[in-house]
């Protein structure tokens, strides 16, 4: 059985807030019907470049899937992300600890 809009948005507050004090849930859209489908959107605050934000989309309809599939997404967005500006940064010497 497919999650409730409730039921996802408290799984992805759960994700978001396990990853990064950063990161800041903006919305959960879940897919009519029983497809388990849902588009969840994350920003990033203070980012080199705001508003830094993606959304990712979440194919599975139970509960321990469907937060499998998002940590697992959120991971591969973030890593996106940073590969995307680290050679910038490294190249200006301002690289930090921090991912951002």
């Amino acid at each position: 059985m497919a999650l409730s809009v409730t039921e996802a948005t408290l799984l992805s507050r759960i994700v978001v807030h396990q990853h990064a004090r950063d990161l800041a849930l903006v919305s959960v859209v879940i897919a009519a019907g029983d497809s388990g489908r849902a588009a969840v959107t994350v920003t990033i605050s203070g980012c080199h470049k705001e508003p830094c934000a993606f959304t990712v989309t979440i194919t599975q309809p139970s509960g321990v899937a469907f937060h499998r599939e998002l940590t697992e997404q959120l991971i591969e967005a973030l890593e996106k992300h940073v590969s995307s500006w680290l050679p910038v940064r490294v190249a200006s010497k301002e690289l930090s600890a921090d991912w951002r």
